[in-house]
């Protein structure tokens, strides 16, 4: 196998990194090519997966996350550890910076449980996490939580966007380079929304049913169940997904949905004609600038 200048690149600044080298890990595709590095440089022995439990994030995302640090990239130390976002009022107001308290809490979380584990609290490490030059042009609240607390971005210290995350994927053989990104549920509620455990469930179940249940939906298509609620508190779904030629497999399956969305509790189901957006949250940040 030929070497990849970018990916020897990204080992090499591994490499200089104090071990254990602990990796934020969700399963995505930025943090598996993280983790994957990881353990290409420094072995499994000396890398620590901390994969989050949270009711933001779907359990299918956790069991894949769980499943393929243990089995395909064999990390010897695979953590599942329950963050308490929700807890905090900041974050469930949904304020702009909703982003850096969930990673706030994460990686506060994740420092604690290294130094308080006997096993490790006499070790020095390193916190990494998956993000890449492509996050530099959204807005990304979250990665002011990563320098607070000294988590080290190396795919983007290394020069790489998504398209090169997802090229070297391919080519190393992880079969989540074709997968389509899957941020936390919070991430389906307009700003100022309140987030409620009530509703990520909801959001959740409606995004299950569409991907589980309307056939001709491939693992690669891009799928949000976008949240609103009505000033008398209905519930409103807006549906995105990419490629855009599926929204007609939506309307075909039109009745199943509204069938299948009433049931759950909402009250008005659209579906959104521009597709699939990441980050169309962030908008109303766009269109000010």
């Amino acid at each position: 196998m030929k070497k990849i200048p970018k990916y020897e690149r990204l080992k090499k600044i591994l490499k200089k990194f104090r071990t254990p080298l602990v990796v934020a890990y969700s399963g995505g595709v930025d943090s598996t090519l993280l983790l994957k590095a990881a353990v290409d440089s420094v072995g499994e022995n000396n890398v620590i997966a901390m994969i989050a439990d949270s009711p933001t994030y779907q359990k299918d995302e956790k069991n894949f996350a769980l499943d393929f640090a243990r089995r395909q990239l064999k990390v010897r130390t695979t953590i599942v550890l329950k963050t308490n976002e929700m807890s905090n009022p900041d974050f469930f107001k949904n304020p702009p910076l909703r982003c850096y308290y969930c990673k706030n809490e994460l990686f506060a979380s994740i420092t604690k449980y290294i130094r308080r584990h006997p096993g490790f609290s006499r070790r020095k490490f390193t916190l990494l996490y998956g993000a890449t030059l492509s996050d530099e042009s959204d807005y990304r609240p979250g990665m002011r939580a990563a320098g607070q607390w000294k988590a080290k971005a190396p795919l983007k210290d290394a020069g790489f966007t998504k398209d090169d995350v997802r090229r070297v994927s391919r080519y190393l053989g992880l079969k989540t380079h074709s997968k389509p990104a899957q941020p936390c549920l919070a991430s389906r509620f307009p700003y100022g929304e309140k987030i409620t455990a009530e509703k990520i469930k909801l959001v959740g179940k409606a995004e299950d049913f569409i991907k589980k249940k309307i056939r001709g939906l491939s693992s690669s298509c891009d799928i949000r169940v976008r949240y609103y609620s009505t000033p008398t508190g209905d519930h409103c779904a807006r549906i995105e997904i990419s490629p855009w030629k599926k929204i007609m497999l939506l309307l075909k399956n039109r009745k199943r949905i509204i069938r299948a969305f009433t049931k759950l509790g909402f009250t008005y189901i659209s579906i959104d004609i521009e597709g699939f957006r990441s980050g169309s949250a962030n908008l109303i940040f766009r269109r000010k600038t």
